[in-house]
């Protein structure tokens, strides 16, 4: 996590920046209907939350997981049922 501030007319604006990615890039083997390999997808996301946003985004995360039966620390953990839910 970076924190950033930017100075909008001399007001100072503290907001955090999430930076995630999925996916493998420069992978030669890419996955076709017909052979293994890796995705051919790679995403990457970023969000920029003033320090307001970034509480709340907190607390729901937090009911998110505490929804979730079981502990998981990778989405690849849970089930289908469970990552359409959310």
């Amino acid at each position: 996590m970076t924190i950033a501030k930017y100075l909008f007319q001399d007001i100072a604006l503290v907001c955090h920046i999430f930076i995630d990615e999925s996916g493998e890039a420069g992978i030669s083997k890419v996955r076709t209907d017909t052979s293994h390999g890796s995705s051919p997808y790679f995403v990457l996301a970023a969000a920029v939350m003033p320090q307001a946003v970034r509480i709340q985004a907190e607390k729901t995360l937090s009911a998110v997981e505490s929804a979730i039966p079981k502990k998981w620390s990778h989405a690849t953990d849970l089930t289908h049922s469970q990552t359409v839910f959310w």
